[in-house]
Order: structure tokens, then C-alpha cells, then sequence
């Protein structure tokens, strides 16, 4: 979605279209500038071939429509400009549609034959075509890494080692709640139950049949059956494109691994930002520190590999320090 709107021009959190396996036919009143991202579902304007993670133009009249999937399972249309509906409701800071519960979005429902929406103003003439160099690649198998917790000791070691070491299949039952999995069950310790406690995206959790499930963008706020890992937020994106009997691995990621894949994909997108977000790792005599300037704001620093000799004074004392900046 992020990577949808930079490529359009946009602030990364405009409201988007979600398309799952086949899409929409979009007929535009007006030109439009517009970028598909997500899952490859055979992109067409008016009926020839278009690129997906590039940001291409619509003339008046122009039909958008999708052919089927051909990898992953969910693509992410925006338009530049954003969507302009009075009648999309952003709900407690999101456009999102929460279908069980009915709200947000058009009507808190999916899109329909016959709906449609507003869109921002597209001066075509200083259009440029911008193009995501680096799209994830999704296939059939995931490999998705994780950290361990925060409730992984109520787990037999074994089951750690199973589920690093074994493959899983997306279930049928799966939705947009969770992802459930079939393969080898883990072994709880004593109970399956816990007490209920916050759940996030990503969350592996562990019912007494000892199939594990990946709670999802519409899981519950809370979860009582124990929690052996969560999926780290580099890979998010992965969960997203899961189709019923893909693939599932499992990678035991240690948190220094987590920050530096997210600290990463963060610096593919910055080749899509007008202004970097992400600067490198400032350690001063081998502790890490965040670079301000006087008002409190971080300073980017992005000269991988240079060390520098500081000398800092506090009143009468002055003490030598070495400074490294890496990734």
C-alpha cells in the first residue's frame, strides 16, 4: 500500500483499493494517475498489458481491468491525488474496511457492481512515470521469519525445534481473521488457555489442537490460547499474499536480525520518498545513539563505514570517544 502511493505521488498513508485474485473493471470518467503494487493479477488498460509497482497513466474513458493471478493474492491500486468520496469514512485514523463489524470505507462493505468514487485532480501533462526497482517476489512458498514469544515457554523445546524444522499448509478455514495451518501439531507444556492478552499482527498462536494460527488484519484485540512467535514486520507483506495450500517455513530471527531486515526494507521504499527516512546506526564507543540537531530532531547520517575521534569535555573532564556509523 505504502509503495503504492509513493509511486503516484502521495502520502504513503492514502487510502488505497485492495484487490483479492481476479479485481475489479475500473472505468475512469476523468484521466487519472494511477500505480498497482501486491500480487501480480494481470493488469490491463483497455485491454493491453501494464506493469505492476510503476505508476502509469489512465486517459478519459480508460478501462482498468485484471486478467487473474499469476503470483500472490492480493494487489494494492491508488490513485494520485487519493480518493476524495465524502462517503469513504476514515474510522479511529484509518480508511480501512472492517466487513464483520461494518464500518469504515465505503459503507464498512466491499465494493460493488455500480459504486463509485471520487478522485483527487490529475494534471497528466507533468506526469512522470516512476518505477519500484526492487517489488518483493511472491511465490507459492513462504518463508516467513520470527521472533520467539512472548509466551514461547509454555511450549515443550520440541515443538521450538518442529516448528522451525517443518512445513506447513495454509488451510481452507483461513480468512482474514487468521491464517490457520495444517502440518505437524506443537506440544503444549500444561494448558492451551491463557489469559486473554493483546494480540498483534502477525501472532502465532497455539489452540489445543496444536495447529498453529497467524492472526491477521482483522484477528481480535485479544487472544486466550498462548502465543510461541510472531511474525516480524519486514515480512508482513508475505502474510498478505497466502493463497490455501501454499507453503508456510518458519526462520528463528533474533531481534538485532528483525530491526536490520526492517531497517532495510525500509531503505528500498526511501528510493521512493522525497526525503530519506531512515539514516544509518551511530555508535559511539560501542553504544548506540540517535543523532539531533539542537530542536530534538534526528540528523540522518548515511556515511556507511566511517569512524571518527570526538573529544567530549563536561565542565573540567574530557573524555576521548570513538564514533562508527555502519548498518
Amino acid at each position: 500500500m505504502r509503495c503504492a502511493n509513493l509511486l503516484v505521488g502521495n502520502s504513503e498513508s492514502e487510502p488505497v483499493l485492495e484487490l483479492t485474485l481476479f479485481g475489479p473493471q475500473i472505468a475512469f470518467d476523468n484521466p487519472a494517475i494511477v500505480a498497482v503494487t501486491g500480487a501480480n493479477l494481470s493488469p490491463k488498460l483497455d485491454g493491453a498489458s501494464v506493469e505492476n509497482w510503476t505508476s502509469f497513466s489512465v486517459p478519459a474513458g480508460g478501462i482498468l481491468s485484471f486478467g487473474g493471478p499469476v503470483a500472490g493474492a492480493r494487489s494494492y491500486l491508488s490513485f494520485a491525488g487519493g480518493i476524495r468520496s465524502s462517503s469513504v469514512a476514515e474510522v479511529m485514523g484509518s480508511y480501512s474496511t472492517y466487513v464483520p463489524g461494518g464500518f469504515g470505507g465505503l459503507g464498512g462493505r466491499p465494493l460493488k457492481a455500480g459504486d463509485e468514487l471520487e478522485i483527487g485532480e490529475t494534471n497528466l501533462g507533468e506526469f512522470k512515470q516512476r518505477k519500484f526497482s526492487s517489488p518483493p517476489h511472491f511465490s507459492e512458498d513462504a518463508l516467513l521469519r520470527v521472533l520467539l514469544g512472548p509466551q514461547n515457554h509454555l511450549f515443550t523445546d520440541d515443538s521450538i525445534q518442529l516448528m522451525s524444522n517443518s512445513d506447513y499448509q495454509v488451510s481452507v478455514d483461513s480468512d482474514r481473521m487468521g491464517i490457520r495451518l495444517e502440518g505437524a501439531p506443537l506440544t503444549h507444556l500444561n494448558s492451551p488457555d491463557v489469559v486473554s492478552d493483546g494480540t498483534a499482527f502477525g501472532t502465532i498462536q497455539v489452540p489445543g489442537s496444536g495447529l498453529p494460527i497467524i492472526l491477521s488484519a482483522d484477528r481480535g484485540t485479544t487472544g486466550g490460547y498462548p502465543k510461541i512467535a510472531t511474525v516480524i514486520s519486514a515480512d508482513h507483506s508475505k502474510l498478505g499474499q497466502l493463497l490455501p495450500g501454499n507453503t508456510v517455513r518458519f526462520s528463528v530471527v533474533s531481534r538485532e536480525m528483525a530491526l536490520k531486515a526492517l531497517r532495510e526494507q525500509e531503505r528500498i521504499l526511501d528510493s521512493l520518498r522525497d526525503v530519506p527516512t531512515v539514516s544509518s546506526v551511530v555508535k559511539v564507543s560501542g553504544e548506540i545513539i540517535d543523532a539531533v540537531d539542537e530542536a530534538g530532531q534526528t540528523v540522518p547520517l548515511n556515511d556507511v563505514g566511517y569512524r571518527f575521534n570526538a573529544s567530549v569535555r563536561h565542565g573540567e573532564h574530557v573524555e576521548n570517544v570513538e564514533i562508527k556509523i555502519e548498518d
